[in-house]
């Protein structure tokens, strides 16, 4: 709703968002929390959001929609993730262009277990992918890469 569908390959848009969701902890279930997100489908996230009424005596549940270019579900493995998302953002870099992987998130919410996946398949996927097409370069190309993690 309201937002473009872009298809085929990264080239046809500048910017993507994915959506990861990590599973409630066994300890957040002990305290009686509940799972604040759902995924509905491959491209929307349902986030309920608990307010109290204004007796401050009962709980309001409102349920709020959004759709991006692709959710990841609690039970999605880092492959899926890593092939639906960053994959080709590689394959654009080992074509000789630049490309930029963020990741932004709330402590606690999974993005260094996500990114730490990422870097190991990237890396992998580059000097892999690199190694196929060394007989075009008279010299070995470089790899740059840059990982930043600020707390």
């Amino acid at each position: 709703r309201g937002i473009k569908r872009v298809s085929g390959d990264w080239f046809d848009g500048n910017i993507k968002v994915f959506v990861r969701k990590r599973p409630i902890f066994k300890h957040e279930l002990d305290a009686y929390e509940f799972d604040v997100a759902t995924c509905t489908a491959e491209d929307r996230i349902v986030i309920h959001d608990a307010r109290m009424h204004n007796d401050m005596k009962r709980q309001i549940m409102n349920h709020h929609e959004f759709q991006f270019d692709r959710t990841f579900n609690e039970n999605a493995k880092n492959d899926e993730v890593y092939n639906e998302s960053a994959k080709s953002l590689v394959n654009i870099s080992c074509e000789g262009g630049y490309s930029t992987c963020l990741v932004y998130g709330q402590t606690g919410s999974g993005k260094t277990f996500t990114m730490s996946s990422i870097y190991e398949h990237a890396a992998y996927d580059i000097f892999h992918q690199l190694d196929k097409i060394s007989e075009r370069f008279s010299v070995a190309p470089t790899v740059s890469m840059s990982f930043v993690e600020i707390a």
